[in-house]
């Protein structure tokens, strides 16, 4: 949650929000942290609200995209570049989700361990040459 709120913060350097529309995903995805946290006891709404959080932060970069894909090539690069790690994470976490069976001390380990790679690669950005523009361009 704390990457959540750096990266958030560092990406509105790049991006002010100049429409209501991420806006409106930000309340959203602090929503359903709020949902995370106090879900704890109930492995299957936290790890949904945790597909929810990743989903809406995949909506916020196609949100962005539309916003400012065409405002430089350096900007629209770093946007394709959380987009295409968002949407890894997502599949990630929603596939343990659909393949949790009921196992809470095992899903707590695959998603601490998520958390510390996402914590670990979260100044590291998928190069530009794996994004759409690197390949095209």
């Amino acid at each position: 949650m704390v990457s959540g709120c750096e990266w958030y913060h560092r990406d509105l350097k790049d991006r002010p929000l100049n429409y209501p529309w991420r806006f409106y995903i930000d309340v959203a995805v602090v929503t359903y942290t709020i949902v995370f946290l106090y879900a704890s006891n109930n492995e299957g709404i936290w790890l949904f609200s945790l597909v929810t959080i990743f989903g809406l932060y995949v909506l916020w970069d196609i949100a962005a995209l539309i916003e400012f894909g065409r405002v430089s090539i350096v900007l629209r690069e770093k946007i394709w570049s959380g987009f295409i790690t968002n949407i890894i994470w997502s599949a990630f976490f929603w596939l343990l989700f659909l393949d949790r069976n009921d196992h809470p001390l095992a899903t707590c380990l695959f998603v601490f361990l998520a958390a510390a790679f996402l914590r670990a690669l979260g100044s590291l950005q998928i190069p530009s040459a794996v994004t759409f523009w690197g390949a095209v361009g």
